[in-house]
């Protein structure tokens, strides 16, 4: 029998790696989202488990969200961990934080390697997703960026990349909701 896997560290990803795991040493679960270079419109979505020690592992490459989520949520009821899915848009009231408050947070958690231990809501998110929430257009996006970008010019490129890689993983995850007239004027 094989060692059971307490941490990301001690092992990478390969098939049925679910049956490995050691689930008392799993603190939740979530979906990895990663867009292809160059190819704005392709994205593929990772059902991944957190543990206690932050470290985090995927449990399927099969890349379409409706089976990441599948999955999460059928690992999370046998299991009883919960699933954070930062593939949906934000629950009104976790983005009220302003940008430049946001962008401090997410410059912190940033390590010196350049990596997020593991993903949070983060900075331009408040950005994007009430707009997604109202039906709003790319147009409307850029001019909340605009707006940010001015309260916060030395954090320009981290605010537009952050905002347009959530707008841009909010369309290929979720289908966009009608537009509603009289929240966008």
């Amino acid at each position: 029998m094989k060692k059971l896997i307490s941490s990301g560290k001690d092992s990478e990803y390969a098939p049925g790696i679910v049956d490995r795991i050691e689930w008392a040493c799993v603190k939740g679960l979530f979906i990895l989202d990663m867009q292809y270079a160059g190819k704005p419109e392709k994205w593929d979505f990772w059902p991944c488990v957190v543990f206690h020690d932050d470290t985090w592992l995927e449990l399927s490459h099969d890349g379409d969200i409706a089976t990441a989520r599948q999955f999460c949520v059928h690992l999370s009821a046998i299991h009883d961990k919960p699933v954070r899915d930062w593939t949906r848009p934000a629950p009104s009231g976790l983005t009220l934080e302003t940008p430049e408050g946001n962008l401090a947070n997410y410059l912190q958690r940033i390590g010196p390697d350049g990596e997020e231990p593991e993903p949070l809501w983060g900075a331009g998110w408040e950005l994007t997703d009430h707009l997604f929430q109202r039906g709003a257009i790319d147009a409307d996006l850029l001019h909340q960026i605009e707006q940010a970008e001015r309260k916060a010019p030395g954090s320009r490129a981290i605010i537009r990349s952050e905002a347009v890689h959530r707008w841009q993983m909010l369309h290929a995850a979720n289908a966009k909701p009608e537009p509603k007239q009289e929240e966008l004027a």
